[in-house]
């Protein structure tokens, strides 16, 4: 198991997952843009699905660029 310091540097991935995977407070690039996901953000409607800031993501046909905070392997 490693220890975390304060020199721990950490690395930013980009993964597509799907869209009914996405919770409050995790990190998705929009448009181009990093945004955090809140809870106003996430809508369910029952003709559409799941939306997240008003894009259904081609009704989850299409997948949804989340980031992940790795350990950098230094």
């Amino acid at each position: 198991m490693k220890t975390l310091t304060q020199n721990t540097q950490y690395v930013r991935v980009i993964k597509q997952v799907h869209i009914g995977t996405i919770c409050v407070g995790d990190v998705v690039v929009h448009e181009g843009k990093e945004c955090i996901v809140g809870r106003s953000d996430i809508k369910n409607d029952s003709f559409m699905g799941v939306s997240i800031f008003g894009d259904t993501y081609c009704l989850g046909y299409k997948p949804v660029h989340k980031v992940f905070l790795e350990i950098s392997g230094v």
